[in-house]
């Protein structure tokens, strides 16, 4: 290796000794003459220029003709980010449609009851239509058994008058032949009222059945809906109660939030009213499959693991001061259905209150933002790990490998993503109704300022920086600016998790 060195180094040195000796530059003016030396350095140096000179002009050339091409395929390019942000917006409408279609089911179902109790009224109505017409059949046949009592009393008068006056039997007889056709129309009157009387009767209890049939599956359906959305509001409301918060505050800001939301969003027609049915059998089979749907969808919320992503929803509830068991009623109409519509009412506002409190499920940060720790330091007065003096705490330090994944502990836009003094590499996130959660000490970032995070998004890694003493995670939970002790969410969380 090293003699091909030494033989391109004795050819280079030839080379430049035979084309580029040292020359001498002869300028002459008048009778003075000057003579101007140029080393092979020069020469070397001037070839060197030259060399660049020609390839940067070649450069330029070439990027000035194929300025164009480039600029079309930055454009290109352009245009292929441009179509990536339209499918992310298509797919984030597809979202936000089928979350519509799902409420739009519910208020779908919620107007069936309503067009299931107003049947109920009419068939009760009928019902009574149909006893009036029982009652006129039985005076009509009370008359017709009137006539012919006195029909019988008038042919007893007529027969003793024939014993007496034999002598006018001939024109006696005439008259007898046309009261027995009277008394036998009047028969077959009284024997038709009998059979409509049947019908009617036999129309009014079929009617009486079917009355009783649908008022039983209507209190089955409320109590069974009111049940299922009591139980949830009582698990959430026990939730809460474990972490410390007061659940009545919260319904009020959100009410507050809703109340504003409703006055600046534009008045619209709603389009997603049900038509009412004819037939109350299928009526009676959706409101079972409604409820059943409903319990479903209830358990779901309340007892799955990793809630869904918080969807910020503006609607107007009506003031919290109702409730009570639903008592099924049999007294007749109208009563009986203004009792239904009461009971109707009742699960309506719990289905609010439940579904209030499924938005603030989602926002509080329950979960723990590590799978596997061990608590080092806890919430309160401490003494302080670097100089051994009493300090206050406002976080949990939870010892892990470093390294290990740090995931968000809800829905919620990044507003904090950098490295600060004290707290190392820090990321802090805004969940909305006041819950601000602080994860310090980091490795690593991996999300950026305004980046919006789910629940359980890895958020950075477990690391050692800023103010500490070893690999740990500095987990804080601030509620309307003030730190709240966040082992009571981590024991809540577990509590949501189990099922209990």
């Amino acid at each position: 290796m090293k003699r091909r060195y030494d033989v391109l180094r004795d050819f280079l040195l030839r080379f430049i000794r035979k084309w580029m000796p040292e020359r001498q530059l002869i300028l002459r003016t008048g009778s003075h003459i000057r003579y101007v030396k140029i080393s092979q350095n020069f020469q070397i140096a001037l070839c060197a220029a030259s060399f660049v000179a020609l390839g940067w002009g070649t450069f330029t050339s070439a990027t000035y003709f194929l300025f164009d091409d480039i600029i079309r395929s930055k454009d290109a390019q352009i245009s292929d980010a441009h179509d990536n942000y339209r499918n992310l917006l298509s797919e984030v409408s597809h979202y936000q449609a089928r979350f519509s279609l799902l409420t739009k089911e519910l208020q779908k179902n919620h107007a069936m009851m309503l067009d299931l109790v107003e049947n109920n009224a009419t068939l009760q109505l009928n019902l009574r239509s149909a006893q009036k017409n029982l009652e006129t059949s039985q005076t009509q046949q009370s008359e017709i058994n009137a006539a012919k009592n006195s029909l019988r009393e008038k042919l007893i008068s007529i027969e003793g008058e024939l014993g007496n006056l034999n002598g006018r039997n001939f024109e006696l007889r005439g008259n007898l032949a046309s009261v027995t056709t009277n008394l036998q129309s009047v028969q077959s009157e009284r024997d038709q009222a009998h059979a409509m009387n049947q019908k009617l009767k036999t129309h009014v209890a079929q009617l009486e059945d079917e009355v009783s049939r649908l008022h039983l599956t209507e209190t089955e359906v409320i109590t069974r809906l009111s049940k299922r959305t009591q139980d949830g509001i009582v698990f959430m409301e026990r939730v809460f109660a474990r972490a410390g918060l007061n659940t009545d505050e919260f319904l009020a800001q959100l009410a507050v939030n809703a109340n504003t939301a409703i006055k600046e969003a534009p008045v619209g027609s709603r389009e997603d009213e049900a038509e009412p049915g004819d037939d109350s059998t299928d009526q009676v089979a959706s409101g079972e499959e409604f409820a059943i749907d409903v319990a479903e969808m209830l358990d779901k919320e309340m007892y799955e693991s990793a809630p869904l992503p918080a969807i910020e929803m503006a609607i107007m509830r009506r003031p919290v001061g109702q409730g009570g068991p639903f008592i099924a009623t049999t007294t007749p109409l109208p009563e009986s259905g203004e009792k239904l519509k009461a009971s109707l009412s009742n699960l309506e506002e719990r289905l609010g209150r439940w579904d209030d409190l499924r938005q603030l499920m989602r926002s509080a940060p329950l979960p723990a933002p590590l799978d596997q720790f061990q608590l080092s330091s806890e919430f309160g007065k401490r003494r302080d790990p670097i100089r051994q003096r009493w300090s206050m705490h406002y976080g949990l330090d939870l010892r892990a490998p470093i390294g290990s994944p740090v995931y968000s502990t809800a829905p919620g836009v990044v507003t904090v993503a950098e490295a600060q003094s004290e707290y190392g590499r820090l990321v802090e996130i805004d969940h909305g109704m006041g819950f601000k959660t602080r994860y310090a000490h980091l490795n690593k970032i991996l999300v950026k300022v305004g980046q919006k995070v789910d629940n359980r998004d890895k958020i950075g890694l477990l690391g050692n920086s800023g103010r500490s003493t070893g690999p740990h995670l500095h987990y804080e939970i601030a509620h309307n600016g003030r730190p709240v002790d966040p082992m009571r969410f981590l024991k809540a969380g577990k509590y949501v998790y189990k099922g209990q």
